[in-house]
């Protein structure tokens, strides 16, 4: 979901690509003010992973690297 203002209100965006599984223990970082970069991650199905997922905030979107 996401909050803008204004208007006050939330909206659930389509997003595109491959979406990351839930996990914990991750980090994110953004790059160039419209993206970020998430890496790693546990799930308790697995241990650690060094899985790298840049996510375009300005078009919705995920990409696996």
């Amino acid at each position: 979901l996401i909050f803008s203002f204004p208007p006050d209100g939330w909206s659930s965006p389509v997003v595109t690509g491959q979406a990351p599984p839930p996990c914990y223990l991750f980090s994110l970082t953004t790059v160039g003010g419209k993206r970020a970069a998430m890496f790693g991650g546990s799930t308790p199905s697995s241990d650690y992973s060094d899985d790298l997922y840049i996510v375009d905030l300005e078009r919705h979107s995920v990409v696996s690297v």
